[in-house]
C-alpha cells in the first residue's frame, strides 16, 4: 500500500512540475546570473537528528530567463568551477545553501544565482560528509520554489519526500 501512495505521489509531482512550465510566462526582469547574487536556498524546519550533516541542491527545470543561459543550478558551499563540491553544514534545524549556475557556453564554469525564477523539482540531499560523496542520508524535493534576487526559503515540512 505504501508503495501505491509513493507512485501516485510521483506521478502528482510529475504532474505539477508539467503544469508549472506550462504555466510560466516570459522573463520577469532580471534573470541574470554572474556578479552579487543572493544568498541562496534556506531550509528551515528540520530535524535536529540533521544538524551537523550537509546539504546540497539541484535543479535542471531551469525558468525561460535561464535556460538559453545556464544547464543547471547547483547549490554547494564553494563555487564548483574548481570540480569540488562542499556541502552546507546544517545547524540549529537550518542550512542556507549558496546556489551556482552552471554555463552553457563552458559547462565547468559556474556563476553565482541571482534571479527571479521559479524552478519545479529541486532535490536536497542530506549528507554525513562535507564533501557529499558518501551514501545520502536523506534525500526529498520540493515541487515549486520562486527566488527574487537568488534567495529563497522553504520548510523542510514541505518536502515530497
Amino acid at each position: 500500500m505504501k508503495n501505491l501512495f509513493k507512485v501516485f505521489g510521483i506521478i502528482a509531482l510529475v504532474a505539477i512540475i508539467g503544469f508549472s512550465f506550462a504555466a510560466c510566462g516570459g522573463d520577469d526582469g532580471d534573470g541574470g546570473g554572474g556578479g552579487g547574487g543572493g544568498n541562496g536556498f534556506t531550509i528551515t524546519d528540520i530535524p535536529a537528528e540533521y544538524n551537523g550533516k550537509y546539504a546540497d541542491f539541484y535543479t535542471d527545470s531551469l525558468g525561460v530567463s535561464y535556460s538559453e543561459q545556464y544547464s543547471v543550478i547547483r547549490g554547494y558551499a564553494n563555487d564548483p568551477s574548481d570540480g569540488s563540491t562542499k556541502g552546507v553544514l546544517i545547524s540549529n534545524g537550518k542550512v542556507s545553501i549558496p546556489l551556482w549556475a552552471r554555463r552553457k557556453d563552458n559547462a565547468s564554469k559556474y556563476d553565482k544565482f541571482s534571479g527571479n525564477d521559479s524552478f519545479g523539482g529541486i532535490i536536497c540531499t542530506i549528507y554525513n560528509d562535507p564533501n557529499c560523496q558518501d551514501k545520502f542520508t536523506d534525500k526529498g524535493m520540493f515541487s515549486t520554489v520562486k527566488f527574487s534576487n537568488g534567495n529563497a526559503t522553504k520548510s523542510w515540512n514541505d518536502f515530497l519526500f
